[in-house]
Parts: C-alpha cells; structure tokens; sequence
C-alpha cells in the first residue's frame, strides 16, 4: 500500500474517546475525537447529540467510527424526531450532511452571540436548528465602545470585508467631508477591529457567553467549532469549558475540558470529567498549560502511529463490507425508519472548490506525523489572516468555510 493510500485510510476514520458527564455524574459517552482531517463541523454536531443522548454509539467495543456510520446515525435522528416535517425540507436538511464533510459557510454577526447571516443558502444553519443545536459565537463588538456604531452598520463577516474593499477603493479627497472620506474611515475601523479580535473572541462576547442558559453549544472560534458547555457549579457561578477532542488526547481519560477565560487561551487549563484540574496518564499535567501539555502528547505520539494505522484500515475495511451498495450514501438512497446503518439521501451533491478569505489548514493529527506546530488550532496559533487595507481580495459571494482546516468565518 502506497505511502499516501494508507494516510487517506487513517484519516477517513476517527477514533472514540471515553468521558463522565455532566460533570460530577457517572455517565459515561463515548464522543468522537479529530484527526488531522477530521470535519470539526461534524464532530462538533455528533457529540452534541451524544452528550444529549438523541444518538447512541454502537456497539459498546467499537472504538473507531467512518464518516458514512455518522452521518447514518444523524440522519436517523432527523428522520425519527421530525415526523411532521416535509419530505423536502428533510431531504434538504440531510444534503448537507456531505457538505459538512468538506466545510461550512457560517457569517457571524458582531452584534449577538448567536446571530449567523444565512450568506450561502445551503442549509447549514437549517441543518443544526433541526438537530436542536444553537451556534454560538463571541466575535462582539461592545455596544459601549466608540468602534461600536460602526461595527454594527457592518453587522456581519461578509459585509465587513465588503466595506474594507469599498474604503481601499475610495478616492481620498484633501477636505475630508466627502463621502468616500467616512467609508475609508470605516473601513479602517473595521480593519482594526478585526485584526485586534482575530481569535474571533472579545471580551464583551465572552462575558455574553456567560449570561447565556447552562447546556452545550456549537462554538465558533479560532477557526475552529467546538462543543461548548455553559456549567452553573454549586456555588451558582457560571463557567465555560471547550471539550477536548484532539486525538492526541483520545488516550487521556483525564482531559475532558478545557477551560475557557480569556481571548487567547494563554490562561486555558485542562481538566477531568469532573472540571477538576488534570492528571494525565502520560504525566502530571495539572496546571500546566495548554500549549505545553500538547507539546509533550506531540513527542510521545509517534509511539502509538503504527497501531491506529492498523486498528483505522481494519476497521474502514470492516466498514466497507457491512455497508451494501444499496446503504452507501448515494443519490439513489433514500432514510429507514430503523437501524443505525439508515443511508442519507443526498441529490446531486458535490464538494465545492475552497473560496475562503484564507487557505485551509490542516487540524490536529492523530499521534506521529504531526504537522508543524503552529497548524494544530489550539490557543491563539491557528487565526485566519486578518484583512487589512491593501490586501483585501474582493469579496462578491460571501465568506466561505473548509472544514479540513475548519475554517469558520
């Protein structure tokens, strides 16, 4: 097998990960973790609605799962929760399941933490509504703040870049009451707003993050989207946690959360199902910081690369002989009512071509071979380039999202 046959093969399936929750309970889930490719869209969605209990991994051995066995269990829910819905808002709904795969167009709204602009039409938004998932996102301007009226006259992403274009192409004019003067003001605005929150988290929209209603979220940030869990303790103090579905950690019972307390992750914490601070297999990491911690799971990761080579082309094997013609996701399929193995109608759907604002980048990989440092989108290392006036593409159909850097904009 070539070089390059055996990599799609490891990473075309994701291994599972063991968890308590909520925490301070015995529960226990399994929850998918992220390879290097791994769709963080995807993943994020699934083990939402594992955590909630809507969807089941089966059966309790299985400790690797293929794209087509997800996106079976997904449609399944959506089949047998929405009966009174129409069957061509259903099959729509299901024929972004593929899309997802690749990517996302989300538009964040700088005005509400959970205020997307629906820019592509494709139905993402749609899809996550149907699965009871709100997006969230804390790219807020202050409403307090003098940058405010202007951000919020952009009101979203897309519409922001528009204006830094429309305002690098402003004539200047000597008297500055012109028209064309206040759009290259702010567009200038906008510019430092962005490149100033480029981890696309304020301070005002972390703040906003904790008055939101305890439960989990699908949380954009960093360019990435992640499980967000809004905890109320004992003592009624709020708090959020990002779970931890990097692979390196799939062997870290321990590393379930990680903490969310500033803009730029230079103060995040890992901690157990429990959100008491961490003490991993691998070492006594509690305390420690992020970026630390995974430069030690980073060494100690080629150790394990040869065995989860062979369990991941094994089980996609297994996965291809279970899985008859007649259940592989086709144009021709259409959803049972029953069994986990239900294939997803899908209607002439096709990956689009990347038409990012940035290139996609690479996620995290699972142990050995990792990528240079600063592609594993952790803390503040993996930002998307902030626009600045000057070096702005145009932009004519919205921003789009490539899931296998998880590009979100």
């Amino acid at each position: 097998m070539s070089a390059n046959a055996v990599q799609e093969s490891l990473d075309s399936v994701w291994r599972l990960k063991g968890i308590k929750y909520p925490p301070k309970s015995k529960n226990l889930f399994k929850i998918v973790t992220q390879n290097r490719n791994g769709p963080c869209s995807l993943i994020a969605l699934v083990n939402i609605l594992i955590l909630r209990r809507s969807i089941t991994i089966l059966p309790a051995e299985r400790t690797y799962v293929s794209y087509e066995y997800l996106a079976s269990l997904v449609a399944d829910y959506l089949v047998n929760s929405h009966h009174s819905l129409s069957e061509v808002d259903l099959n729509a709904a299901l024929a972004v399941l593929p899309l997802i795969q690749e990517g996302m167009d989300l538009n964040p709204r700088f005005t509400g933490i959970s205020s997307f602009s629906d820019s592509s039409g494709k139905g993402e938004l749609k899809l996550f509504q149907l699965c009871g998932v709100t997006l969230v996102h804390g790219w807020l301007a202050d409403p307090f703040s003098s940058e405010y009226s202007v951000i919020s006259k952009a009101g979203d992403y897309d519409t922001a870049l528009n204006l830094i274009v429309a305002g690098e192409e402003s004539p200047q004019n000597t008297d500055h009451n012109t028209d064309n003067d206040t759009h290259y003001r702010d567009a200038v605005v906008i510019r430092q707003f962005l490149e100033s929150n480029s981890t696309q988290l304020t301070y005002y929209g972390l703040f906003s993050l904790l008055d939101i209603d305890s439960g989990l979220y699908a949380f954009i940030r960093n360019s990435h989207l992640s499980v967000l869990l809004r905890y109320t303790g004992p003592d009624s103090e709020s708090s959020l946690w990002t779970l931890v579905t990097d692979s390196n950690f799939s062997r870290e019972p321990e590393v379930v959360w990680e903490s969310l307390g500033d803009v730029d992750g230079s103060s995040s914490r890992f901690v157990n199902g429990d959100l008491i601070l961490s003490s991993t297999a691998g070492g006594d990491f509690a305390g420690t910081t992020t970026e630390k911690v995974l430069q030690g799971t980073e060494a100690v990761g080629n150790a394990n690369y040869d065995i989860d080579l062979a369990l991941a082309i094994q089980l996609q094997a297994e996965e291809n002989e279970l899985i008859p013609d007649s259940g592989r996701l086709n144009p021709e399929s259409g959803p049972s009512s029953t069994g986990s193995a239900t294939p997803v109608p899908v209607h002439n759907i096709q990956s689009n071509t990347p038409r990012a604002l940035v290139t996609p980048n690479p996620g995290p990989m699972a142990h050995g071979h990792q990528p240079a440092r600063q592609q594993i989108p952790r803390n503040n290392t993996l930002r998307p380039a902030p626009p600045s006036l000057g070096a702005v593409p145009r932009r004519k159909d919205g921003p789009r999202v490539r899931d296998s850097g998880c590009i979100i904009m």
